[in-house]
């Protein structure tokens, strides 16, 4: 398996101004507001992406944040967060790890009986990368951990891929 590491953490969190303010605080992360009218449309959640900037392999921290009410038509791990975060101001949502090919690593977890949930091929990343292809693995069958195999180009070690959106701190838009 040729996992580079962790790509990012997910995040759900009931607070995002106050979430974001706390992690800004603690770890010097610079958190940028994802707006997409895709975003909202699809997954009725509001996003702030930000990297632990201290480490030498980027780690991105992706926060969200269930808009209530969640409609049943939205995506299932947007329920599930919502539904998680009646009971807690925060949960770690997923794992994703940045690999070199998602796609044979998810036949590889189909062969060893994990079931691939979905894949995903994106032009763009949140995060800036492109050719974006991720794995979705099934979390009844990784100790109901929702894991992802994500596999992307950043434009090589020296670049530093940057969500987009306006910088803030506490992720508010209106600061």
């Amino acid at each position: 398996m040729n996992t580079k590491g962790i790509d990012r953490l997910v995040i759900g969190v009931r607070d995002m101004d106050k979430a974001t303010r706390l992690l800004s605080r603690l770890l010097g992360i610079e958190f940028r507001e994802v707006t997409s009218k895709e975003l909202l449309e699809t997954a009725n959640v509001r996003m702030c992406v930000g990297s632990i900037p201290q480490l030498t392999d980027r780690i991105h921290l992706e926060i969200l944040q269930p808009l209530q009410p969640v409609p049943d038509l939205k995506p299932p791990f947007v329920r599930e967060m919502a539904e998680s975060l009646e009971h807690a101001a925060a949960t770690v949502h997923a794992v994703l790890f940045r690999v070199d090919d998602a796609a044979r690593l998810g036949q590889e977890a189909g062969r060893d009986g994990v079931r691939v949930l979905k894949t995903i091929e994106r032009e763009t990343t949140v995060v800036g990368g492109t050719d974006l292809v991720e794995v979705v693995l099934d979390p009844e069958d990784t100790l109901d951990i929702r894991i992802a195999f994500m596999e992307y180009d950043d434009g090589g070690p020296d670049s530093a891929p940057a969500p987009t959106g306006k910088a803030v701190t506490g992720c508010n838009s209106d600061q």
